[in-house]
Parts: C-alpha cells; sequence; structure tokens
C-alpha cells in the first residue's frame, strides 16, 4: 500500500450557472474544505528537502565564483567550473600555452590573470598565477578519493546534521564501500561526490567534497 501524503484545498472555485458551466472563483461566498495526507506522494519528505536545499547550495556556488551556470563540465572537460582559485574565488580555466618550452600543451590557470606579459593589468585582475598541468584535476581526485577510502578519519568531520549533509555523507560511504581504490578518472563517481578543488597562491591544493570532507594535499 502506497504512503499517502499531500494537503488538499477544496471548493476553490464553484459553479455559479449549472446551465452554462460557468465558475467562479471563490472568495469566501461558499466554504471551504482542507484536507491532509489526500493522495500518495511522488518522493519522499527528505528526498525534497534534499532537493530544495541543493538548488540552494548551487545558486550561492553560482553566485560567490561568479559563474553563468553550474554545470559547466563534460565527459573531454570534467573539471570546468570545479576548480577555484582561491585567492579571488574565481575559476580556473583550461587554455593552451604559447611559451616556447611548452608551445601547444594545455594547462589550468585563474580566469581572472592577467592576460600576457605585455597586456596591461586591469584593476579586477588576479595574482594568481599558478599554472596545473592538464591532468593534475584528474590526478588529485583520484589520490585523494584514494585516501579517503583507506583512512576513514575523515568521517568524525563530516557528521552534518542537516537533512542534505547527512544524505551526502551516507551516498560517500556507500560510494566509498562499493567503488574502493581507483586507478583512473571516473567521471560519474566525480560529479556525485565532488565538491570543488582550490588552488592556493603558493600551489597547495584543497580537495572538498560534497558531503564536507576536505583533504590538503
Amino acid at each position: 500500500m502506497k504512503n499517502i501524503k499531500g494537503d488538499t484545498l477544496f471548493q476553490k472555485t464553484y459553479n455559479v450557472d449549472y446551465l452554462t458551466k460557468w465558475r467562479a472563483k471563490n472568495n469566501g461566498d461558499l466554504p471551504k474544505f482542507y484536507y491532509k495526507d489526500t493522495h500518495p506522494e511522488i518522493i519522499d519528505k527528505n528526498t525534497w528537502e534534499c532537493v530544495q536545499l541543493e538548488f540552494e547550495r548551487r545558486a550561492v556556488f553560482i553566485k560567490e565564483h561568479r559563474m553563468n551556470k553550474y554545470h559547466q563540465h563534460s565527459r573531454e572537460l570534467s573539471f570546468y567550473g570545479k576548480v577555484i582559485c582561491k585567492y579571488c574565488g574565481h575559476t580556473l580555466v583550461r587554455r593552451e600555452s604559447n611559451r616556447t618550452k611548452d608551445k601547444g600543451d594545455y594547462y589550468w590557470c585563474c580566469k581572472r590573470y592577467r592576460a600576457g606579459r605585455y597586456s596591461p593589468v586591469e584593476p579586477e585582475s588576479c595574482c594568481n598565477g599558478i599554472r596545473i598541468n592538464d591532468a593534475a584535476p584528474a590526478e588529485m581526485f583520484i589520490k585523494v578519493w584514494d585516501q579517503l577510502v583507506e583512512n576513514k578519519e575523515w568521517q568524525r568531520s563530516t557528521n552534518g546534521k542537516g537533512v542534505l549533509e547527512k544524505y551526502r555523507l551516507a551516498e560517500l560511504i556507500r560510494l566509498k564501500n562499493s567503488m574502493g581504490i581507483i586507478d583512473k578518472m571516473a567521471y560519474v563517481l566525480m560529479l556525485k561526490t565532488l565538491g570543488n578543488i582550490k588552488i592556493g597562491l603558493d600551489g597547495r591544493v584543497a580537495v572538498i567534497f560534497l558531503a564536507g570532507a576536505k583533504v590538503n594535499i
């Protein structure tokens, strides 16, 4: 038997003329009846709350990091919108090098870092000139994921009290137990677990998971 949930207000409109079938909005002309738990639920309450909280989290993330949209990544460019400059808060972008020593190679750098050696420095430019090679974000994720699998100490600092935090933690533990150690990039696993990767001025990296786990490398 399905669980019955939901609230329904009856007689919000009424039939004014039985011949024309014209209905009017009930502005107190007739009594209204309010019933609770009148129809089968589509999703459970916790799932609904998690979805609303996730919408809010993404909206905050987009605003904080000056993004146009949350989903900027693809299987080919898995970490677009996921790697963040710790100094200015903008995302890192993937560019092709023009330097003689690595011309044609791709790398990641802060979107707001000054354009080039001879370009004027804009007021909103970032001073974080750290470059990381094209494969580095994937390598970081694999390394940190394997650390989470082997070391359970991180679970002590991620026992969130909110509905979304509890769901994220349970999901991370489930995926950790089912996936185990990985030796290559797992795109879907990354989407389900990774919050972002932050790159500091000194090149230090913090990998932050959606469940709240944070690993410095």
